[in-house]
């Protein structure tokens, strides 16, 4: 893996940077230090060894220099050769908790041009208020990816020559881009309302995912890959949606069912008292 992202890394396109698009939130131990009373906070020790590196960088808010902001903003590299920094990026690809945690974007813009560009893609406004929208973790972004119009892909990809990701079965995968403009249009993105409901239900699959790994002490998704577990539970929202069942705990038990009882259990007329149940919020993990 190292190999491979160091090759893209030092062979972008003509005319265009190499950029590395970290969600610095999901490093390992990339906290400021705790210190007693009245001692200065230590930057976090990824964002440390960044900054021992030759590699330009920005955060796409806050200040870098503020402990507590560099440690969990999204972080932009600028990439060029050098001996310190292939190591520097094994560093990284070993502290990266969340594997969707890390992208690679081609662009023929500077670094501060990027960064702005990319914050941008960040503002959107939901049920009448302003969200940050994660996009920088690849679990979000494909979410958002499958929903978007066109054109809105278009326009948000529009700033790259090429955009790569790591899944969550730590593979790299490439992003669909359009043709790179130097102009931004439909941005920030604005949501219709079917869009705005599937934008409610972005990171649900995984909040599932979690709660079951809590509750189960041995699941049949445990020899599944994370990617394969992601699109079995997708599935079975799917299958719930179509019993109007929306919430979170209703969905989630609904999945529960399916492990027990096999995934076309819904079909059967002996299940349809309970599924009618799991229309109704309920307390649970």
């Amino acid at each position: 893996m190292h190999n491979e992202l160091l090759e893209w890394l030092n062979h972008p396109p003509e005319s265009a940077w190499a950029y590395l698009l970290l969600d610095n939130s999901a490093c390992d131990g990339d906290w400021p230090a705790q210190r007693a009373d009245g001692a200065p906070q230590r930057r976090g020790p990824l964002v440390r060894k960044l900054e021992r590196t030759q590699l330009a960088h920005e955060a796409l808010w806050g200040r870098i220099e503020d402990n507590e902001e560099s440690a969990v903003a999204p972080l932009l590299i600028q990439w060029h050769e050098g001996q310190k920094n292939a190591a520097f990026l094994a560093d990284l690809l070993a502290a990266s908790q969340g594997k969707c945690a890390l992208s690679l974007l081609y662009s023929r813009e500077p670094l501060p041009v990027v960064a702005a560009r990319l914050c941008l893609r960040a503002e959107i406004s939901l049920l009448g208020d302003e969200y940050l929208l994660r996009y920088f973790d690849a679990r979000i972004l494909l979410e958002l990816m499958s929903f978007l119009k066109p054109e809105q892909r278009a326009s948000f990809t529009a700033m790259t020559e090429g955009w790569r990701y790591r899944d969550r079965d730590d593979q790299w995968q490439n992003l669909p881009c359009a043709a790179f403009s130097p102009q931004e249009s439909n941005l920030p993105l604005e949501f219709d309302e079917a869009q705005q409901q599937a934008m409610l239900q972005i990171g649900s699959a995984d909040r599932i995912d979690s709660a079951m790994s809590r509750l189960l002490d041995e699941s049949p998704l445990e020899s599944m890959s994370p990617g394969e577990r992601y699109q079995w539970i997708k599935a079975r929202q799917d299958d719930a949606m179509q019993y109007q069942i929306v919430e979170h705990s209703g969905q989630l038990h609904f999945c529960l069912h399916a492990l027990q009882l096999g995934d076309d259990f819904h079909h059967d007329s002996q299940w349809e008292d309970t599924i009618a149940k799991f229309r109704v919020p309920q307390v649970t993990a």
